[in-house]
């Protein structure tokens, strides 16, 4: 005769309240055969199906109706009398009341036909997927887990109590409703939790100073772009100046604007004389050399062209290099100084242009070429000042925050409670216009009802402390600082200021318990 066999919870509501359940043998109940029998009062001591739980009473782990349970006999030739309980077999360590019994002997060699789950552990070390990382305890730690989505954790030096770990299986999404019939532990993003937690040698942070390299950056004041009308015959290079509006946003600072940022209509003005699509334009065949010579010899003359006219700017400003009529169009006139700093740049068009090979290799020698020193950038780049193409980068002092470890404590404790709303009540009498009639509560375990409705409108916020300090200090600055032309200095001899001093400089200490964070 077997010691521990299966069977099925047919009753769990226990008149006396003591955990017990009325069980049929897994012979039986897959036989299809009744565990009544006529002249028997149910839950009496004469039940003969009744089993105690096996775990002490101060363990409240009830089946649920149709779920399978571990019998363990003290007579292994009665299988109905003096027989005590154990919940399970589960399929899951985390899910215990939903499930039924041919889902939890599916691990068993019971033989229930039922569709087997896929694994959830990906290696030896007991790695979950993203999704359902941390749900369950790892294998060196102890846990206790709720029937679902609550556990109470502990690990080295720590204990973690969560509610409300996974997922919501009736507001969560279809995607996450398919993982969850496939046996996967999801976890919330919503958990309550106490964590109480002991760690090593006392750590803290300070402010230490260190030298960081900073690089200038400025507004950019211009943006001027360029192209060469054709280049199978080039005739003409185009210049397109787009002076830059106020207040337009980070992307035209000059640390962030590149080849690529698109300008959007209404930050830019395009400057441009009445009734042309160009800003400015120079007539290659005016240069000497260039009509009657070869293509590449064009090529080269353009990409020189482009360049001086560049550099012409960077050194001497729009003046003599940008027509008069143009300038005009400025929004604020720009003295010769005050144009930078200034990116240039090929124009979209002009780079995303359809060409043939031959014309594809010339485009690249012109952009290739256009470079103001050997270290810029080929084709565009940012035009810093008159005399600097780059910004100058430099070494400052910066005050950085630092993780430090004290060497002399030993042992360093944390507790926190995180959730979205945290209420720290007390039952004790409270002189304020405000009152929590605890009585009205739900003993048991609160409702969602009573917080919102019952306890949120009588409780008060607490206090920023760092915040109000700031205040507090501005105020004091500004009282004892400020001093009318007309009037004498503050008197502080006057005992008032003495006092105010004085509560002023215990303030800092006693209105802060820097032990006890908020967020």
């Amino acid at each position: 005769m077997k010691i521990v066999d299966i069977g099925v919870c047919t009753e769990n509501n226990d008149p006396k309240g003591l955990g017990r359940i009325r069980v049929i043998d897994y012979d039986d109940y897959v036989g299809g055969k009744s565990n009544i029998k006529e002249g028997i009062e149910k839950w009496s001591k004469d039940d003969p199906f009744i089993a105690s739980p096996f775990l002490p009473n101060n363990i409240n782990f009830i089946p649920e109706l149709k779920q399978a349970v571990k019998i363990i006999r003290y007579n292994t030739n009665k299988t109905t009398v003096n027989q005590e309980y154990i919940a399970g077999p589960f399929s899951t360590r985390y899910d215990f009341n939903g499930q039924q019994f041919n889902t939890q002997i599916s691990q068993t060699s019971y033989g229930v036909s039922v569709e087997d789950k896929e694994d959830i552990i990906k290696n030896e070390e007991g790695t979950l997927p993203e999704n359902c990382k941390n749900t369950l305890s790892k294998y060196k730690d102890y846990s206790v887990g709720g029937k679902y989505g609550s556990d109470v954790l502990f690990t080295q030096d720590g204990v973690v109590i969560k509610g409300g770990k996974l997922v919501q299986k009736d507001v969560t999404s279809d995607a996450n409703r398919l993982l969850l019939t496939k046996g996967f532990p999801l976890s919330s993003d919503k958990v309550a939790k106490l964590h109480l937690k002991k760690f090593g040698p006392k750590q803290y942070i300070i402010e230490e100073e260190k030298n960081e390299s900073v690089t200038e950056n400025s507004n950019l004041q211009f943006i001027i772009e360029y192209d060469v009308d054709n280049l199978t015959n080039p005739t003409y290079a185009n210049f397109y100046i787009h002076q830059i509006k106020p207040n337009t946003g980070v992307k035209y600072n000059s640390s962030n604007f590149t080849e690529s940022t698109q300008i959007l209509s209404g930050e830019t003005v395009f400057l441009t004389e009445t009734g042309d699509t160009y800003t400015f334009r120079t007539d290659l065949n005016t240069l000497n050399g260039f009509s009657g010579s070869t293509l590449s010899k064009k090529i080269q003359l353009a990409h020189l062209e482009i360049k001086n006219k560049i550099n012409g700017i960077q050194k001497n400003g729009f003046e003599g290099t940008v027509p008069y009529k143009i300038l005009t169009n400025l929004i604020v006139t720009q003295a010769n100084n005050n144009i930078y700093p200034f990116f240039f740049r090929p124009t979209s068009e002009f780079l995303n242009r359809s060409t043939t090979t031959t014309e594809f290799n010339d485009r690249n020698t012109i952009l290739n070429n256009i470079k103001l020193t050997s270290t810029s950038s080929s084709g565009a780049s940012l035009v810093y000042s008159r005399d600097r193409v780059s910004p100058i980068t430099k070494t400052v002092p910066k005050k950085v925050k630092v993780l430090k470890t004290d060497s002399t404590s030993f042992e360093q404790t944390f507790g926190n409670i995180t959730a979205d709303k945290i209420y720290l009540l007390s039952t004790d009498t409270n002189f304020t216009d405000k009152k929590i009639d605890f009585p009205v509560l739900n003993s048991y375990e609160y409702e969602q009802s009573d917080y919102i409705e019952k306890i949120e409108p009588n409780t008060y916020s607490l206090v920023r402390g760092e915040i109000l300090l700031d205040f507090i200090d501005a105020l004091y600055n500004t009282f004892f600082g400020h001093v009318h032309n007309i009037n004498e200095p503050y008197v502080k001899s006057d005992p008032n200021h003495t006092k105010l001093e004085l509560l002023y400089n215990k303030l800092r200490e006693e209105l802060i318990n820097k032990s006890i964070k908020i967020n």
